[in-house]
């Protein structure tokens, strides 16, 4: 889905209130099975994880413990070596 997100507002210029218009017309529902709002189409469009970049240390926490979130400096944004799929090479 986030390929379809990427390319309405890259390739025809949507803005994010009527890329989630034509989702919710379409009857596309989020990942948590929700309608679409722009708030919810930018946080595709800003998530890390859908550009295609790998992201370590955001939280910390041992197994079966609650995590917690870690300070953003002691995070690590790396472009990911996965080339299976990539959204922004127009991958949904």
């Amino acid at each position: 889905m986030a390929g379809v997100v990427f390319h309405l507002f890259v390739h025809e210029g949507k803005r994010q209130s009527e890329i989630a218009r034509i989702l919710n017309h379409e009857q596309i529902k989020t990942d948590l099975g929700r309608q679409w709002t722009k708030k919810s189409v930018e946080q595709v469009l800003t998530n890390e994880k859908y550009i295609g970049n790998d992201v370590y240390n955001r939280r910390s926490g041992k197994l079966s413990k609650h995590r917690t979130a870690m300070p953003p400096e002691s995070g690590s944004v790396q472009p990911s070596t996965d080339l299976a799929c990539r959204p922004r090479m127009g991958c949904s």
